[in-house]
């Protein structure tokens, strides 16, 4: 009896490795994939910027827990860093100055940011499938943000 216990666990630890590492090598090549098409478009002589605002907080989703993908943005401003800079600058900005062109822009505008993302499902094997995991595949998704560096070189 303690031998079929032992052959199972090890089964379970077997198969939770290998899903592991199939997950590892799924995040690898959806980062890969996102930053080549991110670096893609970061070397383009067009500057066509993607929206991306400041985020001040993040709300609880559905599940009740923090941090998690389900979570909705609680949209910011420059306010705290306006507060940073005061102390900083104590002039009010004007046109021409870092500052005001935080202020006065949302911050894809003011740095150039280029978006590339990449999704992929993993199935999962039968052993996890069943004993850990009551589904059958995991997506998983990787998200790149580079800045434009055309106008740089």
């Amino acid at each position: 009896m303690e031998l079929l216990i032992g052959i199972i666990a090890f089964l379970v630890l077997l198969s939770a490795i290998l899903q592991i590492t199939s997950l590892s090598n799924a995040m690898t090549e959806t980062s890969r994939t996102a930053r080549a098409e991110a670096g893609t478009r970061a070397m383009s002589d067009i500057e066509t910027l993607y929206p991306a605002s400041y985020i001040r907080n993040w709300q609880e989703g559905r599940d009740g827990k923090a941090y998690t993908r389900d979570d909705i943005e609680m949209g910011g401003g420059i306010g705290p860093a306006n507060a940073i800079l005061y102390y900083a600058l104590p002039d009010s900005p004007s046109p021409g100055t870092t500052e005001f062109a935080m202020e006065n822009f949302p911050p894809y505008r003011s740095f150039g940011l280029y978006r590339a993302s990449d999704t992929r499902s993993v199935p999962l094997l039968p052993a996890v499938r069943e004993l850990l995991y009551k589904k059958d595949a995991i997506n998983v998704e990787s998200t790149v943000w580079m800045t434009w560096t055309k106008g740089i070189y």
